[in-house]
Order: structure tokens, then sequence, then C-alpha cells
């Protein structure tokens, strides 16, 4: 059986080098590190997380996956409570499923708890796609404060669909959906 490697875009390489420095520069300082990797593609989104975490593996830090699910909507708290939480880093995924199964939570949960993400210094890499790219700032407003950097991959070129710029915070531009 043979594996058959694809070619990462050259936004792709670049939103992989990104994180990595970010991930780096966190464990080296002992600092908190709150990235969002916007993805569409759940098959590219796979593939930048395996050679993430191979990256990572190959400096002898460990990756811990969390997929929010409704029955845990706090993905906050479970990163919290694992222990050797400084020589790990979290990605997170599930976001949006798991907040409408969970009657809102997983945001809100995001919203309340994002301050142990900075006590404990715990490095996460939430891997979200447009849609929640542009709901967190609605739904979890100060977690998206607290993020420290936005990495989109494969950005759609040309597409006529208006969304939210990542650095953007919602009271600093007018967009016709917050009249509603």
């Amino acid at each position: 059986h043979v594996i058959h490697k694809r070619p990462h875009s050259k936004a792709s390489k670049e939103g992989l080098g990104i994180l990595t420095e970010e991930i780096e520069l966190a464990l080296q300082w002992n600092r908190p590190s709150i990235l969002l990797a916007v993805h569409d593609s759940k098959t590219g989104r796979v593939d930048a997380q395996r050679s993430l975490e191979q990256r990572l593996t190959k400096r002898n830090k460990q990756v811990m996956h969390i997929n929010i699910d409704s029955a845990n909507p706090d993905a906050i708290r479970v990163m919290s409570e694992t222990s050797n939480s400084e020589n790990m880093v979290f990605f997170i995924s599930g976001i949006e499923n798991a907040d409408q199964a969970s009657d809102g939570k997983a945001y809100r949960a995001l919203n309340i708890r994002r301050e142990l993400l900075v006590e404990r210094r715990i490095c996460a890499v939430f891997w979200i796609n447009e849609s929640e790219a542009v709901t967190l700032p609605r739904l979890a407003p100060d977690f998206w404060a607290f993020r420290h950097r936005v990495v989109e991959f494969a950005p759609k070129h040309g597409s006529k669909k208006q969304s939210i710029p990542t650095g953007l915070f919602l009271w600093e531009e007018h967009i016709q959906w917050m009249e509603s």
C-alpha cells in the first residue's frame, strides 16, 4: 500500500510555516499561543494537520487532538485539565457542529474560559472552517479578542462571498447582517 503525498500549495506551505514558527516561539518562551487555522476543505485540513503534527513531533513536541462534541463542548476545560500540557500542542476542531448540538455551549465555553488558555500557557491550534471564522467574533467575541494569530489556508481567489476579514473587530466595520 503506497501513500501518495500531495504537494502543498505555496499558501499552505506559508500557513504551515507561520503556525510552526508561532508554536515554536510560544514553547520556547513558555507563553500561550491561541492560533486559528481557517481551512474550508476537510481533506486539505487533514493534510495540513498531519504536516504540522509531523513538524512538531520532529521537534519532540506532543500533539493532542480534541474534537469538540455535544457531550464535551468545553475544549478549554479539557486542555486545562490535561497533565504535561507545557510540552503539548492541542489541535481543536468541531466547534460549529458541537455548538449546534449542545445549544450554544461550545462558543459560550470558549468565551467564558478563554483566560485559562493564557493562565496555563496553553498552545492550541483551532482548526476551523470559514463559517466558524465568521461566527466566532459574534458568538465568542472575548475569545476572538484573545486569539494570537489567524492563518487562512487556500483562500478562495475571486470569491464573491462576503466574509469578515480575519483581523477585524466587529465594532470597527458596518456589516449588513449585523442589523438583522
